[in-house]
């Protein structure tokens, strides 16, 4: 667990957040997507757009996709 929460603050860091608030929020959203949080187009675009500073990230995870997919 302490690698996968080591892993998560590297990438949190790597986009450019720095509020404790958006750290615990990254490293909570690493733990509920898993791996689809690295491969997922959708989520991956986001945290770009957030490296970037077209998005902040508050308003990216509110456009993240459902963490399990619905049923049809």
């Amino acid at each position: 667990m302490l690698c996968l929460c080591k892993k998560a603050l590297a990438g949190a860091r790597a986009i450019g957040l720095i509020g404790m608030r958006d750290l615990v929020n990254y490293v909570c959203m690493t733990l509920i997507y898993g791996e689809r949080w690295y491969s997922d187009p959708c989520i991956t675009v986001r945290m770009t757009r957030v490296r970037r500073d077209y998005l902040e990230f508050d308003e990216a995870i509110k456009l993240l996709p459902p963490s399990k997919p619905t049923e049809s």
